[in-house]
């Protein structure tokens, strides 16, 4: 039998970053939303990695993180 591998991809590594981040500072997907100026639904799909989220989005939850967004080349 073949192992199937799950590949993770950048959106859900993001996601579940952003979720790890906003659980460690123990706020909850509502009060993080407000702050970041998005709906709480697609803070919740950006955190499962289902939003294809714009830069400035990503931009103002890692603000609202306290956190730096780095892109870097492959």
């Amino acid at each position: 039998m073949k192992d199937h591998l799950h590949q993770v991809s950048s959106q859900e590594r993001l996601g579940a970053c952003i979720r790890s981040r906003r659980i460690e500072l123990g706020l909850d997907q509502n009060s993080l939303a407000e702050v970041a100026g998005i709906t709480q639904a697609n803070l919740s799909r950006l955190e499962r990695g289902k939003l294809d989220g714009r830069l400035s989005t990503y931009m103002q939850l890692t603000e609202a993180l306290g956190i730096d967004l780095f892109i870097m080349g492959r």
